[in-house]
């Protein structure tokens, strides 16, 4: 550790402390606290060559797709009066054990993490594949289970 004085840290430490410092008073986890956190991984993962305009973009970026993810929540949150369809519950699983048995298991693992809420960047980085190949993969496969199980 430095011995250099908290203000006085190169960049893009000293940004690295400020965003700290703002994480550590807020009281609440909303869109513009993940931008924040995805800024400090943005420095940690780029180091000092982090600019400061890409920093920004990246805190930017994650809190614009966190509230677009809430909105999606909120949307399709069932109310928690609402009872429980049993019926469709066991349609679902027929159709997933129907997918799941129609696919291979690269194709399979794909689909999970998709519903998982990865994002297809991510998912190239583990897989080797490309994102446009994926999403191209992904779109062929929804056209498959929507024909297979409307037969």
């Amino acid at each position: 550790m430095s011995n250099l004085p908290l203000s006085k840290l190169p960049p893009p430490w000293d940004y690295y402390l400020n965003v700290q410092a703002k994480l550590r008073k807020s009281t609440t986890v909303d869109d513009s606290s993940w931008g924040l956190e995805a800024a400090l991984d943005r420095i940690l993962a780029a180091g000092a060559t982090a600019s400061p305009q890409a920093i920004e973009r990246t805190a930017r970026s994650e809190s614009r797709r966190e509230r677009h993810r809430a909105r999606l929540r909120r949307q399709h949150r069932l109310r928690e009066e609402a009872v429980m369809d049993g019926k469709a519950q066991v349609r679902a699983r027929q159709h997933l054990r129907i997918i799941k048995g129609s696919v291979s298991e690269n194709d399979w693992m794909l689909l999970c993490d998709l519903g998982a809420g990865c994002n297809y960047d991510e998912i190239a980085a583990t897989t080797g594949a490309s994102a446009g190949a994926l999403r191209v993969r992904a779109h062929r496969l929804r056209d498959e289970f929507v024909r297979a199980l409307a037969a």
